[in-house]
């Protein structure tokens, strides 16, 4: 049975704080700490963290301590390092990193960040074994699935471990130097791993392979930090590559709706692009701050986000121009300027190239087709012409893998979103029930809330429907 937090809700009333208030202030969505308080869904451990930092409590004392216990048990499958070892876990940023990010970050992000130097975030010798073992897995489960069947489904699966694979081995070799202060290669050789490695990073998030990446991003990072520190001859590549690494952190960091660690990242890509200046870097940074107002609902930052993008566009490449253009679209629409939306709908359709792939940006972007028109029907939806909507999703619907990439996933609760402003019940809740199914399969959080948001619209519009009802069971 689900039980209200009154922990949580009695730490907001004891500060005075609105629940708008509160979730700005621990850097998540509304509807997200209204859940928390509702007892309908837990915080990731980040974002715990996020939260104690603002209300300066315990996970006991907001009510999260269960929480804790279950979320910290170790995974079944986890591989067991050897006994001399002693692990610690790797995350997306290096001791290094800190004081950089506490540079660039919002004032409401700081606390989150401040991790002392004894947990700092560093491979391990335990950490690089677990490496290892992880790329013979990955080649193992490759080998059985291309061979046991040759369906294009486990081809997919299939190519995302043979790029697990690929930045496994690499991982565990930069990892070997277990404090993160030396390294085993010299710097010209771990510059050309992490060469490789980033735009592989790149390429297996979006092929589904969210928790490898997760996983082996964090190693690469931390290598690229320190060269940026100790090696002026190597600074400025290596600037470039953990701009292009930290733009990706900051994707996954929303992909759990950790919004504060997200913005964060993106402002220390912004400040690594600066030590490039590179125009594409600096429009591409921008364009992930950008992100991060949209799901926190913010227009007015994300349009000057945006316009300051714009600036750059005369010297990026036609991806990223479009992709500015674009993102303008929506966000006028959200403001309700239909004519400057449509203005730059016109000009994204100009710019935006037909071959994404073939941009120069495109390999530590990933912007496509599919960027524009995902923007394009959620200016519609904005703008509350939900055929112009549903008629642009069903189209690109051919087009977009059936697998759940991330892409996939976007795409179903799109299509729910515009069922149900179309007014179809029955259509709206099968939509919804494929839109939650792929964001659970995902392990995808941002989805699965924007889920939950479109089914409380549901609960307005048909207060009274059986299938509404039946609704609430599958999130619970």
């Amino acid at each position: 049975m689900i039980q209200p937090n009154k922990k949580l809700e009695a730490a907001r009333m004891h500060r005075r704080w609105s629940v708008a208030l509160a979730s700005e202030k621990v850097g998540v969505s509304v509807n997200t700490f209204n859940r928390w308080e509702r007892g309908l869904q837990l915080p990731q451990l980040g974002t715990l963290d996020q939260l104690c930092n603002a209300f300066a409590l315990s996970p006991e004392d907001l009510g999260f301590g269960a929480a804790v216990i279950a979320k910290r048990q170790p995974a079944v499958s986890s591989p067991v390092p050897p006994p001399d070892y002693q692990y610690r876990s790797p995350g997306l940023v290096s001791s290094e990193t800190l004081s950089s990010l506490s540079m660039v970050a919002s004032p409401a992000s700081r606390g989150i960040l401040s991790i002392d130097a004894g947990s700092s975030l560093q491979l391990s010798f335990s950490a690089a074994y677990c490496r290892f073992e992880q790329t013979k897995r990955s080649l193992a489960d490759m080998r059985q699935l291309w061979h046991n069947n040759d369906s294009e489904e486990n081809k997919d699966v299939s190519r995302r471990h043979a790029l697990a694979a690929l930045l496994c081995g690499p991982a565990a070799v930069l990892g070997l130097a277990g404090d993160g202060q030396s390294m085993v290669l010299h710097p010209a050789e771990v510059l050309s791993l992490c060469a490789t490695a980033i735009p592989l990073s790149w390429r297996l998030f979006f092929e589904g392979g969210m928790i490898d990446v997760e996983r082996l991003l964090p190693g690469y990072l931390s290598q690229l930090d320190t060269l940026i520190s100790r090696s002026a001859s190597h600074r400025e590549p290596a600037a470039s590559l953990a701009s292009q690494g930290y733009q990706l952190a900051s994707l996954i960091a929303l992909q759990h709706q950790n919004f504060g660690v997200a913005l964060a990242y993106a402002q220390l890509a912004f400040s690594h692009a600066q030590q490039t200046q590179a125009p594409h870097l600096l429009t591409g940074a921008l364009i992930r701050q950008a992100q991060v107002y949209f799901y926190l609902q913010r227009p007015r930052q994300r349009l000057l986000a945006y316009e300051q993008a714009l600036q750059y566009s005369r010297d990026v490449s036609p991806l990223l121009q479009g992709r500015v253009y674009i993102g303008l679209t929506e966000t006028y629409g959200h403001l309700g300027r239909e004519q400057e939306a449509l203005h730059f709908l016109s000009l994204a359709h100009q710019v935006f190239p037909t071959h994404c792939d073939t941009d120069p940006s495109f390999s530590y972007t990933h912007f496509n087709r599919w960027s524009l028109t995902a923007f394009e029907g959620q200016m519609y939806l904005n703008l509350k012409q939900y055929r112009h909507a549903w008629e642009l999703f069903e189209r690109v619907d051919k087009i977009v893998p059936k697998t759940l990439v991330p892409n996939r996933v976007e795409l179903a609760v799109r299509q729910a979103a515009a069922s149900v402003g179309l007014g179809d019940l029955e259509q709206s809740c099968s939509y919804v029930e494929v839109a939650l199914q792929a964001s659970i399969g995902a392990g995808n959080e941002l989805r699965h809330n924007e889920v939950y948001i479109i089914y409380e619209d549901m609960c307005d519009k048909w207060p009274d429907e059986p299938r509404i009802n039946h609704l609430q069971a599958s999130f619970n």
